[in-house]
């Protein structure tokens, strides 16, 4: 008869965040700690637009809560952030063929 009773979901998966997760929480914290607080309301903004935080309402909470636990952070890191960083990059190049230094001794095989 050509009927067909199939039953279709019409319904649409949700896909707007409500909550953060505890991985999104420390990626946007980790981005916070270097921002200064005049650069704060724009990095905000921008990651609304992307979708990285809660939909409507709840991005106003997550965001007054990310705030403070940033501004909590940056106290008590204060002197680290402020100071200059000691991590030295040295680049140094091996090569193979390169001849011994005069000055240092080689142990030589032992011949019977």
């Amino acid at each position: 008869m050509g009927i067909s009773f199939n039953t279709y979901d019409d319904t649409i998966d949700e896909s707007e965040i409500f909550e953060m997760s505890g991985l999104d929480n420390y990626r946007i914290l980790n981005e916070l700690l270097t921002i200064n607080l005049a650069q704060q309301q724009r990095f905000f903004a921008e990651e609304q637009l992307k979708g990285n935080l809660p939909a409507s309402y709840f991005a106003q909470i997550a965001t007054q809560d990310l705030i403070g636990k940033i501004t909590e952070m940056q106290a008590a890191l204060s002197h680290y952030l402020a100071s200059e960083s000691r991590i030295l990059s040295v680049n140094r190049e091996l090569s193979w063929n390169a001849k011994p230094h005069p000055k240092r001794q080689y142990c030589q095989p032992i011949s019977e």
